[in-house]
């Protein structure tokens, strides 16, 4: 099954960094992060009611780069960017072609049991904005959930309040049980991905403003 860290939900007593062994708590306010903890929960209930059931359960961290064009990538390709006030979480990142590697892995030595797929090193999320060139808005959390949820509803914003509270507190890794067992290695780290993306979205969706074409909405 191909979960992903949003399994753990973002929750204040989270530990800086997840091992496999973290429970998968989810969280009942977004539909994204419950669905992927219910599922792994009936997997589990389901192994130990079969003990000859065979189940591999990995959690990749967040997926990018200069090949995706996804939300990460749109909201890079926004001017401003919200600062949420007390709160200054940490991201992390993978390519696909890591993923990609490590699915080729799994399968190939039969690993079986939970494996988060995750680079080794994460970054606080306003260094990610300051280096995408964004302008910062120092708001309250309840506010920009607010406005997001607005924005949503009237098709300005690829986003609602749920993506927002998804960074209020860290769903990073550091435990990778493919590496002790199986001697994976991430090929991107967050950093270096980070600074392919900006420069893939730069030239996806700022190459046209000098051109005369209309640049996209700074929301």
């Amino acid at each position: 099954m191909l979960s992903g860290m949003a399994a753990y939900g973002a929750h204040p007593d989270n530990p800086v960094h997840l091992t496999e062994e973290d429970f998968p708590g989810g969280d009942p306010l977004d539909c994204y992060r419950y669905a992927k903890a219910e599922l792994e929960h009936c997997l589990q209930w389901l192994t130990r009611r079969n003990p000859g059931l065979e189940v591999t359960i990995l959690r990749p961290t967040i997926i990018a780069g200069a090949n995706i064009d996804n939300l990460i990538s749109w909201l890079f390709s926004r001017k401003l960017g919200a600062s949420l006030l007390e709160h200054d979480s940490l991201a992390q990142q993978i390519s696909e072609e890591d993923l990609a590697s490590a699915i080729r892995l799994v399968l190939h030595h039969r690993a079986r049991g939970t494996h988060n797929i995750i680079s080794y090193d994460c970054m606080p999320v306003s260094e990610i904005l300051k280096r995408a060139g964004m302008i910062r808005l120092p708001l309250p959390v309840s506010l920009v959930c607010w406005m997001m949820d607005l924005l949503f509803k009237i098709g300005l914003s690829r986003i609602s309040s749920h993506w927002v509270r998804q960074f209020l507190y860290p769903m990073v890794g550091t435990s990778d049980k493919l590496k002790e067992e199986l001697g994976r290695k991430p090929i991107n780290t967050t950093e270096e991905l980070l600074e392919e993306i900006l420069r893939a979205v730069r030239s996806r969706y700022f190459a046209t403003e000098s051109h005369g074409s209309a640049p996209p909405p700074a929301i």
